[in-house]
């Protein structure tokens, strides 16, 4: 799937089991469903991948297309946040965690920026252990800590809040 900086989606391409992303690189970007505008010098348009689309194939499919590349790997985003950055890698977020019983379907899904996944999936471990988030000492925000707290609710609601995964 390819969305846009907001996580709207722009392109879905659906496969056979354990195929890997990178090698539907090319049928989702021709998929695209909206007119796309011409890339120029002045205004280049801008692919940001994740660590699965790094390597000379599949720049080589996203630069023959007209976008510019940026492949972020996992950690990457805090820095580039830090300095007033838009996210750069999106990510499908399950409210109810898989561990948890949460099943892959749109009801259930919410696309995150990684810094946001990752500050949800350690808040949604810290209520599970019975901590407030006031206790701890990272800031979170409101959203966070409200798709926290759903998924969260959620869990203790199927009792399954015990398995609750510990992602760092």
């Amino acid at each position: 799937m390819l969305v846009d900086a907001l996580g709207a989606p722009l392109s879905l391409i659906v496969s056979g089991a354990n195929r890997h992303d990178v090698k539907l690189l090319d049928l989702t970007l021709d998929g695209i469903v909206v007119r796309r505008p011409k890339p120029s010098r002045r205004r280049p348009q801008h692919l940001c991948a994740d660590k699965a689309y790094r390597g000379k194939p599949a720049a080589t499919v996203m630069r023959r297309r007209g976008y510019t590349p940026h492949v972020r790997q996992i950690g990457d985003e805090t820095p580039a946040k830090r300095r007033g950055h838009p996210a750069r890698r999106w990510v499908w977020h399950h409210i109810l965690p898989q561990a948890c019983g949460g099943k892959t379907e749109p009801a259930n899904l919410i696309s995150l920026c990684d810094n946001d996944h990752y500050a949800v999936h350690d808040l949604m471990w810290w209520l599970a252990q019975g901590t407030a988030p006031a206790d701890l000492a990272k800031p979170y925000t409101r959203a966070q800590l409200a798709l926290a707290t759903r998924g969260w609710r959620e869990a203790v609601a199927a009792g399954t809040a015990g398995k609750m995964p510990k992602e760092a």
